[in-house]
């Protein structure tokens, strides 16, 4: 769908789309100039393990810089390939002020393109401006280089490499980093540039620019301050650095850079800079391989890991999923696991609780240590996303929403780590929910984690799937006692649900970037029942079924949903069933969201607490359900 084109100003004024480049950025401009970033990705650690399939290491660049490389070699390259390795020297993305080689994302990718290419990756960590503006990372670039040609040859992770196949690749700002070190670098031996979504601007907005100018990863607004930041101080966004079709000091150098592969997706703001990038290119000489897919969009290989492979769209490809012959399913990890965290320093505390030993269920349990309330706290049972068969309590994004939550709303969370299908399939994720809430309900009471909780606002909160199981889980205990525990609330963010009949939604979004229809199908089937359609009690909530008769006893409900998300009708729906039904709804659905965007987006992580917040406080708590 093709998003209006508004101006600038339309966008970041309007007090209903009000928009903070540095909020959304997760940044904070400090008063000598430097900047405080927040930790979107985690760091991931060099792997020195002989098992591994792909190991690395860290090496100094230039010590006076505290620039490094991250080298990766796999250790069983694919026989099928030559004897020797390329070298392919990395640049990350972060618009020159974000992100670190070390960073998650980065890292996974290049031990992926280690070992399926296979190639050996050395990935630099250049200096971030502003503290460091350009031409710094360049000259980091070029510093890079050089390791490779000469001390590269001392290393023994090198004895197997081809240095006649040397390449510069880049995602992003690591593009245009490499097309400006490849300039400057005419005169060594590079077999070829890799540029993946190149990033470059110019003050005239491109037709893409303003098609996109509410980009979810690259909105017009953070783009221009990402270039404010990193460009030489007083120059324009038609600076060399940013603009390649105004020449420059290596303007004559164009003609003579090595053959070139360039990517770009055409839902992504850059795409016709990337396009003309190419046109100028092969208008002087340089042979260039492109690709341009219709409905990728900036970064997307970071969210969506079959890209790398250009396989074909597949749901089972989508998700990293294999169907076994038993009819379990193989995991991939897309996020990595994080552990609970006892540390005295922390500011919320998590540990882990056993639920049903049986299942294999547990609870993970968020308490602030030091909340900026004197009040009691209120209890949120969690339930995580995955459409019923992917993910876990301890999965990084879901972990640190709940840290989050426990610290801003403050409360006390219990993230639920409940059985998957296919290999457990509905009702089994509803079961364990009871079993969570009969845990906080008596068990809870002989822990002192919960001696400042508030018993009588116990909130029953869920994403996505999570959503759909907090609404089945307050349906199967508006009849069950439960001490003096009251669920005074249902927190649904983007719940998931379905029905045989496409919705609106469904048909405009069928090619969603986040949840495509092939693969909100396929989840739904490996989920629900054996033999049972998408409208099924667990998935409609339009048909009824055998706790209909309770839903008018459910207790208050705060609703959100995002218009760019396929399942918006449905959750619009939902809303009009349970007020029609007297349950008092308060709901909140914007414009520009998509599918579980507070995973991805910060601002709309602190948009969705601050609604929580307001939800749960005492002043709004009117329980409903019988004690």
């Amino acid at each position: 769908m093709e998003l209006p084109k508004i101006s600038i100003e339309e966008m970041t004024s309007s007090s209903k789309n009000e928009f903070d480049p540095y909020t959304f950025l997760r940044i904070i401009r400090n008063p000598d100039g430097s900047l405080t970033r927040s930790e979107t990705f985690p760091p991931s650690p060099p792997n020195s393990s002989p098992t591994a399939p792909v190991i690395s290491k860290d090496v100094p660049l230039n010590p006076t810089h505290n620039t490094w490389i991250r080298i990766f070699r796999p250790q069983n390259p694919n026989p099928s390939s030559s004897t020797t390795l390329p070298i392919i020297i990395y640049f990350h993305g972060g618009g020159f002020v974000l992100f670190s080689a070390a960073s998650q994302p980065f890292h996974a990718s290049c031990e992926h393109m280690a070992r399926e290419i296979p190639a050996i990756i050395a990935s630099v960590e250049y200096r971030l401006a502003p503290e460091h503006r350009l031409p710094a990372a360049y000259d980091d670039a070029a510093d890079a280089i050089r390791w490779v040609r000469v001390d590269s040859r001392r290393d023994p992770w090198f004895d197997s490499a081809d240095p006649s196949r040397c390449f510069l690749m880049g995602s992003s700002a690591g593009g245009n980093i490499v097309y400006h070190a490849a300039l400057r670098a005419a005169d060594l031996q590079i077999a070829g540039l890799i540029l993946s979504q190149p990033y470059f601007g110019g003050e005239e907005r491109t037709e893409s620019e303003l098609r996109l100018v509410r980009d979810r990863i690259l909105p017009q607004p953070a783009n221009d301050l990402m270039w404010s930041l990193s460009l030489p101080d007083g120059a324009d966004r038609d600076h060399e650095f940013c603009n390649p079709m105004v020449g420059g000091e290596n303007e004559d150098r164009v003609g003579q850079l090595p053959r070139c592969l360039v990517t770009g997706h055409g839902q992504d703001p850059l795409v016709d800079r990337q396009r003309e990038l190419v046109r100028m290119l092969e208008g002087r000489g340089v042979q260039v391989v492109s690709h341009f897919s219709e409905d990728g969009f900036h970064g997307v290989e970071l969210f969506d890991p079959h890209l790398w492979n250009s396989t074909e769209d597949d749901p089972y490809t989508f998700l990293r999923i294999i169907r076994n012959s038993d009819g379990s399913l193989t995991r991939s990890e897309i996020f990595p696991l994080s552990p609970p965290n006892s540390s005295p320093a922390a500011p919320v505390l998590s540990k882990d609780i056993p639920l049903n030993p049986t299942h294999k269920t547990w609870i993970r349990i968020f308490r602030p240590q030091n909340p900026c309330t004197s009040t009691s706290l209120p209890i949120i049972i969690y339930f995580h996303a995955g459409g019923f068969i992917l993910f876990s309590a301890a999965s990084q994004p879901f972990h640190a929403s709940c840290e989050h939550f426990a610290r801003e709303i403050p409360a006390i969370i219990i993230s639920v780590e409940y059985r998957l299908a296919p290999e457990h399939r509905l009702p089994a994720a509803y079961e364990d929910a009871a079993d969570a809430i009969r845990w906080v309900s008596f068990d809870s009471r002989r822990d002192p984690w919960f001696d400042s909780a508030d018993r009588s606002r116990c909130f029953l909160m869920g994403s996505s799937a999570g959503g759909n199981i907090a609404y089945h889980a307050a349906l199967r205990a508006v009849a069950s006692g439960g001490g003096d525990l009251q669920i005074a609330g249902m927190i649904l963010s983007q719940p998931y649900f379905g029905g045989e009949e496409r919705a609106g939604s469904e048909l405009r979004l069928v090619r969603d970037r986040i949840l495509p229809l092939p693969a909100n199908d396929l989840m739904w089937s490996l989920s629900l029942p054996d033999g049972a359609d998408r409208d099924h009690e667990f998935s409609n909530p339009m048909v009824g079924g055998e706790y209909e008769d309770r839903v008018g006893q459910l207790p208050r409900c705060l609703m959100v949903g995002h218009e760019q998300d396929p399942l918006v009708d449905r959750q619009r729906e939902l809303v009009r069933m349970l007020e029609g039904r007297g349950v008092q709804v308060v709901s909140h659905f914007d414009e520009d969201g998509f599918h579980v965007v507070e995973l991805f987006d910060p601002s709309k992580l602190e948009e969705l607490t601050s609604w929580v917040r307001d939800f749960v406080s005492p002043h709004n708590v009117t329980s409903r359900l019988p004690t």
